[in-house]
C-alpha cells in the first residue's frame, strides 16, 4: 500500500439517489489534489457494478470499466480512496427490492437490515467482497453503521437489545463486519453516533482496536459554542464541544473528523459550512486526530460544482487551522479559479445559500419552499416523518413521487400558519436575491477560466430567485402570471442544460421533475383556478 500525506484532508462522494456527471467526476480527480485534497470517501450504494445482485445497479451506475478507470486515475493523482458499504442502516437501496426485503428489520423498515437474521451479515459481506475487488491496494474501508434508529424493533432484536443494551447489540453486530474487514488487511472506519448518548460506552464494547471512529457534527461552528442543548444530538450535540474525541482516544481508538460542507439545496449554507469545517479542523489539530473528511450528501441536492470553494477550504483549514476564511480569502479563490475579479461573491453565496425551512410541527419536519428539499418528503409519505425515517429519504422508484402534490401540500400547510412571518422573510429574499444573481452573472460574463461552472452558478441562482417569485405569486398573486410562465418556460431549457452537467441522465431528469415541474404546474394551476 502507498504511504499518503497526513493528515487526511478529504471529501465525500455520496452516490445515493443521484449519480454525478461522470465526465465531471473524472475531471475532479485532477482538480482535487491541485487544491490540497488528498482523500476521497466513496459511498457507492446502487452505483457500484454488482454481479451477485445485479438488480441493485442503478441505470446510472459505474460499469466495471468505468469504475476501474476512475479509481486508476484517482490513484495516479495520489488520492487516497476509501470505499464505504453500509453494514446496518441506510440500506433501502437494497432492501426495497423484493428479493431482499426478508433481510429487513421489519417489512415496513427497509432502511435497516435485521441483525438477528443470520443472512444479514452474509449479505453485507457479499457486497463488501465485491467492492474489495476494486480496492485491494487501499488502506481503509468504511463500514457505515450510523443512524440505526430502528435497532431492536423485531422480536428477536428486542430481546437481544434488552439483554445487551442498544450499544452492546450494535457492537456485537458490527464486530462481525469489522473483524471481516481487518481479516482483509484493511483498517475499518465506522460512524460514531451510536455513542453520542454515552461517550464512555465506547470503553465497554468489544470491537477491533484497529477501528477508526468517524466523528460527525454538522451543527458546531466554534469549539467554544455553548448555546445548544447538550441533548441536541442529531447533529452531534454542540454543547459537548466535541469532547467525545478524547474519550475515544482514551479507549484506544483513532478518529477522523467529519463536518458537512453542503447542508442546503443547490448551494451550500455558506458561512455555517465554512465555520463548521474550520471548527473541526481546529479540533483535529488540537486532539491529534487522523484528519478530516468533509461530508457531501447527495440528498441535499447540492451539485458538486457549487461546492468547489468548500473543497478548497477543507484543504486550507487542515493545513492551517487558524486561517481566516474571510471575504478576501474567498475573493482570491474566485480570482484564481475563474480568472475574474468580481466583488460581492462572499455575500452572494451567503444570500443564495441560506436555507429557508418553514416549520410544520404536525409533520415532524420543515418545508423548503425555494428549491425542493429532501425533508419535503414528509409530505409524500402518509405517515409523515416517522414513515420517512422507516422507509428512507426516497423510494427507489422516483416515478411514484408526485412533486407537484408535495409542493401543493406544503403551500396548504404554510397557509395554516403565521403568514405575516412568511411574508416578512419572503420580502427580504425578493429584495436581496436580484443582487446576488447579478453578481453571479457578472462572474459568468467575466470568467476567463471554468466559464461553464460560473454560468452554472448564475443559472442555479436565477432558478432559486424564480422559485421565490413563484412562491410569492401563489401566496399573494403579486407577479404577472403570463410573464412568470414565460420565464419558467425559458428557465426549463437553461436548468436542463445545467443539470446535465451536474448529474447523469436519470439523476438530471429526477431533479428537473423535483425543481422545475412543481413551479410550472403550480402557476398554471393557480391561473386555471382563478379563471374558474
Amino acid at each position: 500500500m502507498k504511504t499518503f500525506k497526513e493528515p487526511v484532508a478529504g471529501i465525500q462522494l455520496d452516490l445515493k439517489f443521484l449519480m454525478y456527471n461522470k465526465t465531471f467526476l473524472n475531471d475532479l480527480l485532477s482538480w482535487l489534489p491541485a487544491h490540497g485534497i488528498n482523500t476521497i470517501l466513496i459511498e457507492y450504494e446502487d452505483k457500484f457494478p454488482y454481479r451477485k445482485y445485479p438488480f441493485l445497479r442503478s441505470k446510472d451506475a459505474f460499469t466495471p470499466a468505468e469504475l476501474k478507470a476512475f479509481l486508476d486515475k484517482a490513484r495516479a493523482n495520489n488520492l487516497r480512496i476509501i470505499p464505504l458499504v453500509q453494514s446496518l442502516s441506510h440500506m433501502e437501496f437494497a432492501l426495497e427490492h423484493p428479493e431482499l426485503l426478508h433481510l429487513a428489520e421489519a417489512p415496513d423498515i427497509p432502511t435497516q437490515i435485521c441483525p438477528s437474521n443470520p443472512e444479514s451479515v452474509s449479505f453485507v459481506i457479499d457486497l463488501m467482497q465485491e467492492v474489495l475487488e476494486y480496492h485491494r491496494e487501499d488502506e481503509f474501508f468504511h463500514c457505515g453503521g450510523d443512524e440505526t434508529w430502528f435497532l431492536g424493533t423485531c422480536g428477536k432484536c428486542a430481546a437481544w437489545k434488552e439483554a445487551k443494551s442498544l450499544v452492546g447489540m450494535w457492537a456485537e453486530h458490527e464486530k462481525k463486519i469489522l473483524d471481516f474487514i481487518v481479516s482483509q488487511n484493511k483498517t475499518p472506519i465506522i460512524w460514531d453516533d451510536i455513542f453520542w448518548k454515552d461517550f464512555d460506552s465506547i470503553a465497554k464494547v468489544d470491537i477491533p482496536k484497529e477501528t477508526v471512529l468517524m466523528c460527525w457534527n454538522y451543527n458546531i461552528t466554534s469549539l467554544q459554542e455553548k448555546g445548544k442543548d447538550a441533548e441536541d444530538l442529531e447533529f452531534g450535540g454542540a454543547a459537548h464541544a466535541l469532547q467525545q474525541v478524547e474519550t475515544y482516544h482514551k479507549a484506544g481508538f483513532k478518529t477522523i473528523a467529519c463536518p458537512c460542507c453542503n447542508w442546503g439545496q443547490l448551494f451550500p449554507r455558506h458561512g455555517s459550512s465554512l465555520a463548521n469545517t474550520q471548527a473541526w479542523a481546529q479540533k483535529v489539530a488540537a486532539s491529534n486526530m487522523l484528519g478530516l473528511i468533509n461530508s457531501s450528501w447527495a440528498c441535499f441536492h447540492v451539485p458538486l460544482q457549487t461546492q468547489l470553494l468548500y473543497f478548497r477550504a477543507t484543504a486550507a483549514v487542515v493545513e492551517v487551522p487558524s486561517i481566516k476564511l474571510d471575504a478576501a480569502w474567498i475573493r482570491n479563490w474566485f480570482e484564481n479559479e475563474f480568472g475574474a475579479a468580481v466583488t460581492g461573491l462572499d455575500q452572494a453565496f451567503e444570500t443564495i445559500g441560506a436555507l429557508w425551512e418553514i416549520p410544520m410541527p404536525e409533520y415532524g419536519r420543515s418545508f423548503s419552499p425555494l428549491g425542493y428539499g429532501m425533508m419535503n418528503m414528509v409530505l409524500h409519505y402518509p405517515g409523515r416523518q416517522p414513515e420517512r425515517r422507516r422507509r428512507g429519504a426516497y423510494p427507489n422508484d422516483w416515478s411514484s413521487i408526485d412533486f407537484f402534490a408535495i409542493y401543493q401540500k406544503g403551500i396548504a400547510e404554510i397557509k395554516k400558519g403565521n403568514l405575516q412571518d412568511v411574508y416578512a422573510r419572503l420580502d427580504v429574499i425578493l429584495k436581496d436575491y436580484p443582487e446576488a444573481v447579478a453578481v453571479f452573472k457578472e462572474l459568468a460574463d467575466k470568467a476567463q477560466k471554468n466559464r461553464d461552472i460560473a454560468e452554472m452558478y448564475h443559472v442555479l441562482s436565477a432558478y432559486k430567485y424564480l422559485s421565490a417569485k413563484v412562491f410569492s405569486f401563489i401566496l399573494r398573486g403579486d407577479y404577472d402570471k403570463v410573464a412568470l410562465l414565460s420565464e419558467l418556460e425559458a428557465q426549463k431549457e437553461l436548468l436542463s442544460g445545467q443539470l446535465a452537467k451536474c448529474y447523469e441522465k436519470e439523476g438530471a431528469a429526477r431533479m428537473l421533475r423535483a425543481w422545475w415541474e412543481p413551479l410550472y404546474n403550480a402557476v398554471h394551476s393557480h391561473i386555471q383556478a382563478c379563471h374558474g
